[in-house]
């Protein structure tokens, strides 16, 4: 990944230096630094393949800071998704998918039975009866629900807006 950027204020030539600093939105990922070199007034960013591909998969935050001889200049801010590599990835489905799938899988097999005794999606979990897996299937379908809403930018529909006038 590579770009140009420029300040007329506060030109490389003159020995600023540019750097981006990268904050995960979730967990505690430590991100390298990236710092841009000079290339005359301007500043050219650079970030190998290698680099990017530690960063974790969700809302990265930036800053762009100038400095010269102590002093610093904010140049910008933001926020950015990073997506997993589709290349790399071979299910990208979410947990409560997951789980949704699972429960719906041994529901299926067992119709009929009141104990199911094999482990459940690799959590350990070797006992359950249909009432329980039931229950868990209704929670997952609301979370996986609220997913959806949240990620097609539709609004909660358990909340009800009023205006009076």
């Amino acid at each position: 990944m590579k770009w140009r950027k420029s300040f007329t204020d506060y030109p490389a030539s003159a020995g600023w230096t540019l750097t981006y600093y990268f904050r995960a939105e979730k967990g505690t990922a430590t991100i390298t630094p990236v710092v841009a070199s000079a290339d005359g007034d301007e500043f050219t960013v650079t970030v190998s393949a290698a680099d990017s591909a530690l960063w974790p998969i969700g809302t990265l935050h930036w800053s762009a800071r100038l400095s010269l001889a102590g002093e610093n200049v904010s140049a910008g801010s933001g926020s950015f998704l990073v997506l997993a590599d589709p290349a790399s990835v071979s299910d990208t489905r979410s947990h409560s998918q997951k789980m949704i799938d699972a429960l719906e899988e041994y529901l299926e097999k067992h119709a009929g039975t009141n104990i199911i005794t094999r482990s459940l999606a690799n959590l350990g979990i070797t006992r359950i009866n249909p009432e329980q897996a039931r229950a868990m299937l209704q929670q997952y379908r609301a979370e996986r629900a609220a997913e959806v809403a949240k990620a097609s930018g539709k609004p909660n529909r358990r909340y009800i807006k009023t205006q009076f006038v």
